[in-house]
């Protein structure tokens, strides 16, 4: 078991779903009132474990470590009311669940 739910390794996870799921986290952050101006795959980032890194930056120059899990949106966009149910996106490190990890680097600078 995990401290962490939904931080567990996820051995179904594959490069392409998470490259899917980067897609759609920028439109979100980019909703956010951010501007994404790249995001580019970081394989020497990869956990191994079924999440993939990509590195990205944004027009401020705030650049994120971003580990995406590589498996269905679904199961890591949920609406927050069972944090239990689904997995996290790891920003710099931390795990989060995916609107915090939007609004972690949605937010502006100070």
């Amino acid at each position: 078991m995990h401290m962490n739910p939904g931080a567990e390794p996820l051995p179904l996870g594959t490069k392409e779903t998470a490259q899917a799921n980067m897609a759609v986290f920028v439109e979100d952050v980019n909703a956010e009132a951010s501007i994404v101006t790249s995001y580019e795959p970081a394989p020497s980032t990869d956990d191994g474990e079924g999440r993939f890194g990509f590195t990205l930056s944004l027009a401020d120059g705030r650049v994120f470590d971003i580990l995406m899990p590589g498996i269905p949106l679904e199961r890591l966009r949920g609406d927050g009311t069972n944090a239990f149910a689904y997995h996290r996106v790891y920003v710099d490190g931390n795990s989060w669940l995916w609107g915090y990890a939007v609004a972690i680097v949605g937010e502006q600078p100070w």
